[in-house]
């Protein structure tokens, strides 16, 4: 294990693994663990790769010296970046350059062996030249320059987040009142643009390349003494912290983690959900809200992957989290989840009682568009039942209901839905008019209509759970999980967890036919799409 650590710290450099082996065998008292202990120091490490006359810092001070005054200045300023790897338009607002120039800056220092290549226009130092050039940057250029660096790219970041919340919130309204949403555009507005996304897969990718970056600029504007208000003020869009007046600094880094998963799973990239929402659980703090809203995340994102038993786990580690705590938007949000779970699990009848529970609860907190947003599912519920009459019923009124409060996207899915039903009802006509109206709001945000029901209610059967985990080993949470519940089964054979106890069914399911009324001022931060 020593050996490993020692490898691993010296990066797999031959130079460096060489002046290991030759310290130890000049040292034979010397263990080493003793030596990997101070290897493991960041700051100690190139000064204790040397040996006599050789030392891994004497080699690279060979290639910096051939480097130009602007490549010089790249090769210092960009490792001050902890993240894995940086594109090229991340280099350029780095380094306050235009991207052509910042791109001939980083091919130049990739032709130099100084930066790798980690695919096209991306870059990434080895372990230990990050470590040089960051030495490097820390005298040469001062602490000033590399902060203001270092506030560059995150604002770059920051703006890709915002970018992304921009072109969703006009789909899943976060606020009770049209105005409210207008003037937190506008307070984004006056920040900085979000960057724009071309369609639904752009933005998508773009947070499977970058989170990780995005949460290293985030620690590292922390860890420099940046203020937790401000960068909550350049957030100011993203619905997980907009409802917060204050914002621990703690909190910041799962916090964006969960809206961006919550954003991929409302653009229907379940697996990157999954992904970005169990590293949000990893990282956030004793904050059982916003723990139990990732669970709720967690659960939808799992069944929508065909993986009913973990999405039946996580919606009930998120129900004994937000029982104690009164959140109504994590109980409704969970209870969704088991709903969605039966839906997957070929069980509509315990679903739609399922999701008819989750309306009652936000119509008891007064939260009636989160209750709008339980009713695609209820029509979906519906179809699975094979009671189409009822599935149009409800669908038109929800469609109606949308139109009433301007969420066109939400109305959007209730039509295709409501279209499935018109036609197993046999009035091909009017399925064919919801469906082109279902489309058109979101193309006309250059979106395609995402609708995680559409395979439910043509009946397909569920996927095995077992084939699901399987494709699909999902990411358990460690620090966050309840201690009183089960772990549940791993990939790649797993198997059926211990039962929690059930979290308490209303006797009586409100009735599924009547949608909530519209959304008055008394609601605060409502959401048609609950994250």
């Amino acid at each position: 294990d020593a050996a490993l650590r020692l490898v691993r710290a010296a990066g797999l450099l031959p130079l460096a693994v060489r002046i290991v082996a030759s310290r130890l065998a000049a040292r034979p008292r010397m263990r080493p663990a003793v030596l990997a202990g101070r290897l493991a120091d960041e700051r100690r490490r190139l000064g204790e790769l040397r040996i006599g006359d050789e030392a891994v810092e004497s080699c690279f001070a060979l290639g910096y010296a051939q480097l130009g005054i602007e490549e010089a200045r790249a090769f210092r300023l960009l490792a001050v970046h902890d993240g894995p790897d940086l594109a090229v338009e991340a280099a350029a607002a780095l380094l306050d350059l235009d991207v052509p120039d910042a791109e001939d800056l980083c091919e130049s220092l990739l032709d130099s062996g100084l930066l790798e290549c980690r695919g096209p226009g991306r870059y990434a130092y080895h372990s230990l030249l990050r470590l040089y050039a960051r030495g490097l940057a820390e005298t040469a250029d001062g602490p000033i320059s590399c902060a203001r660096a270092l506030d560059r790219l995150l604002e770059h970041y920051l703006a890709g987040v915002r970018g992304l919340f921009r072109q969703t919130i006009t789909l899943y309204q976060v606020y009770s009142e049209p105005e409210v949403v207008e003037a937190h555009r506008a307070a984004a507005d006056a920040l900085h643009t979000g960057t724009p996304f071309a369609d639904a897969a752009a933005m998508v990718a773009w947070m499977r390349a970058e989170n990780a970056n995005v949460m290293a600029a985030i620690r590292g504007y922390l860890a420099g003494g940046g203020s937790p208000g401000r960068l909550v003020a350049r957030l100011f869009v993203v619905p997980s912290l907009a409802d917060r007046t204050t914002v621990p600094a703690e909190l910041l880094p799962g916090g964006v983690l969960f809206a961006m998963g919550a954003g991929a799973r409302l653009l229907g990239a379940a697996d990157a959900a999954i992904s970005l929402l169990s590293d949000a659980l990893d990282v956030l703090p004793d904050d059982d809200a916003l723990i139990s809203r990732a669970h709720g995340q967690l659960s939808i994102a799992y069944a929508e992957s065909g993986m009913a038993e973990r999405a039946r786990w996580h919606a009930r580690a998120g129900l004994a989290l937000a029982a104690p705590v009164a959140d109504g938007n994590a109980e409704g949000l969970c209870w969704i989840g088991l709903g969605v779970a039966s839906l997957y699990a070929g069980d509509p009848e315990c679903a739609l009682r399922e999701l008819e529970t989750a309306r009652a609860v936000y119509r008891t907190r007064g939260m009636p568009l989160r209750e709008a947003w339980c009713l695609p599912r209820i029509v979906a519920a519906h179809l699975r039942r094979g009671r189409p009459d009822e599935a149009a019923d409800v669908g038109a009124r929800a469609a109606g209901l949308f139109a009433e409060i301007g969420d066109e996207h939400l109305g959007g899915r209730v039509l295709a839905l409501l279209a499935v039903a018109l036609d197993e009802l046999g009035r091909p006509e009017e399925a064919a008019r919801a469906r082109a109206a279902a489309e058109t709001p979101w193309r006309r945000s250059g979106l395609s209509l995402h609708v995680p029901d559409e395979h439910l209610v043509e009946n397909r059967p569920p996927v095995p759970p077992n084939e699901a985990e399987q494709t699909r080993p999902p990411k358990p949470p460690e620090q966050t999980r309840p201690p009183e519940l089960p772990e549940p089964p791993e990939p790649p054979h797993p198997s059926e967890p211990p039962e929690p106890s059930e979290p308490p069914e209303p006797s009586e399911p409100p009735e599924p036919s009547e949608p909530p009324t519209p959304p008055g001022p008394s609601e605060q931060n409502g959401s048609a799409e609950p994250v």
